[in-house]
């Protein structure tokens, strides 16, 4: 990555983390009746030795904010400044996980760099996204998450592209050196990574019970992709279909579990 876009990247983390932490207790002011709730089930899981799988009490809550809640408890105290620090803190962790995202969706554009500090930039400053990272509530999980397996996802599969062989008349020969230097390690964490971060999305808010849907429309769109043929100067290749359903296993397996 160019070395302005990572001096971009740091400053506008530094600008999110100054909107979400400056007067983290005192803005907003008071406290919502969900706070209270949120902080009794993070004492609880924190002091008293829950260790809930879904929490059924308050109409339902999904878990991973509390466990997360639990550890500053433990760290620092039970408090409406680490109730808050734990949501702000990950609020500002999302600015650079959608910049991750954004630039590994868009890497074959020319100008993707760009565009994914613009959208990190965008998330850093919008004013929803600062007001949930104040907040405390376990909605500020979600984006975090999702924005780790979305850019998880499109870079295991970019790592495929690596055994698409230019155009050449001994493309067999091309192919099966391109087949010996593919990383596999990297590409099966990659997807093995995309998996346990959707998975771990259903334990982050209830709307994301939504996420596998635009997920299920995309890898069916990646294995018509690998089959049918774009045009007949980009003809599917004999490594596309293997790949694609054992990157769709890997990923599919993961998230499951």
């Amino acid at each position: 990555m160019p070395r302005r876009f990572y001096l971009l990247l740091t400053l506008t983390t530094l600008a999110g983390a100054f909107l979400r932490l400056w007067q983290l207790t005192a803005v907003p002011p008071g406290l919502h009746y969900d706070l209270a709730a949120t902080a009794l089930l993070g004492n609880e899981v924190a002091f008293n030795g829950l260790r809930p799988v879904f929490i059924t009490a308050f109409t339902g809550h999904e878990v991973l904010f509390y466990y997360w809640l639990a550890l500053w408890f433990r760290l620092i105290g039970s408090s409406i400044f680490s109730l808050r620090l734990a949501a702000a803190l990950i609020g500002v962790l999302t600015i650079p996980a959608a910049f991750f995202a954004i630039r590994e969706a868009l890497r074959f554009e020319e100008h993707a760099f760009t565009i994914a500090a613009f959208g990190a930039a965008c998330l850093s400053f919008a004013f929803f996204h600062v007001a949930f990272s104040r907040f405390g509530l376990r909605v500020i999980t979600q984006p975090l998450i999702q924005s780790l397996a979305l850019g998880f996802l499109f870079r295991g599969l970019h790592r495929l592209s690596t055994l698409h062989a230019p155009p050449s008349t001994d493309l067999p020969r091309t192919s099966h050196i391109r087949l010996l230097t593919f990383n596999f390690r990297l590409w099966t964490l990659d997807m093995g990574l995309a998996g346990l971060f959707t998975g771990l999305a259903a334990y982050t808010y209830l709307a994301a019970r939504f996420f596998p849907i635009p997920l299920a429309v995309f890898w069916l769109a990646v294995l018509v992709g690998s089959v049918v043929p774009r045009s007949t100067l980009h003809p599917p290749r004999s490594t596309d279909l293997p790949f694609v359903l054992l990157s769709f296993v890997i990923f599919f397996l993961t998230a499951l579990l």
